[in-house]
Order: C-alpha cells, then structure tokens, then sequence
C-alpha cells in the first residue's frame, strides 16, 4: 500500500473513500471488470469521457494502491496492459450494491434489461457469474 495516501480517519468507510472514492476510480475498475478493457485508449473512449491527464493520474494510483497491475503488452511493447487485481475484483461487491441502488432510485441506467433482473433478483449469482466470465475472457 502506498505510504503516500494520508486517511481522514479511523472510519473504514472513510478510509475506503479515501482510496476509492473520487469520481474516476471504480469506474475505471468497472470498465475493467465488465468490459474488459485493458489499454489507456480504451479507458479514454469511455461514455464520461476522462481527460487524459486524470486518466493517467487515477492508473497510477490503482497501481500503487495494488488494484492494477500494469504490463507491456506483448504484441505492441509500446503499449501498456492494465488488469484489476484480486483485491480490485474484490471491490465487485460494493459496485453491483451501487449499480442496485442507483436502479431502485430510478436514476437513468444504461444497462441491458437482463442484466438489470438479473442484479435484481440473484445479486451473489450476478457477482460470481461477472468474475467468472471475468477470468474466462482473460485466460485466453
């Protein structure tokens, strides 16, 4: 864990924020997790449109935070590959109560019907059907 990061308080939820709760980085996890992006370029494309520079800021604190493992890729070794580590995996969870939350408020969501009644009606069966298409996408 980076030393750098100074925490508001002894609150878990507070010290969580402190690592995680700006307004880039779970959507970057997200984008990870659920879309299987992986390049800058990809990151970039996304519908809330980053700048590049808080881009570049919110992949290096992921990676020093141990949420991101940052590789060459190998076919383009100009190229950085970006992966969510387990414990970036293990932020699924509190995405997906998130994602419901925002459904029971009503707030506009992009997401395809299924999945929403999927989320809805089995959230457990959700989360470890996303991980296992996660890692299935990713072993090949």
């Amino acid at each position: 864990m980076n030393s750098d990061i100074s925490f508001r308080s002894g609150c878990p939820l507070s010290s969580a924020l402190d690592l995680v709760g700006d307004k880039w980085s779970l959507l970057i996890i997200r984008d990870m997790i659920f879309l299987q992006k992986k390049y800058f370029k990809d990151f970039l494309n996304s519908s809330e449109s980053i700048a590049t520079n808080i881009l570049s800021a919110r992949l290096n604190k992921l990676e020093c935070l141990g949420l991101v493992d940052k590789s060459k890729d190998p076919d383009n070794k100009r190229q950085w590959i970006y992966e969510p580590t387990q414990k970036a995996l293990d932020l699924l969870p509190a995405i997906v109560e998130l994602i419901i939350w925002s459904i029971k408020l009503d707030l506009p969501v992009g997401i395809p019907l299924d999945m929403k009644q999927s989320l809805m009606s089995n959230k457990n069966s959700f989360i470890e059907q996303t991980i296992s298409k996660f890692y299935e996408s990713n072993s090949s």
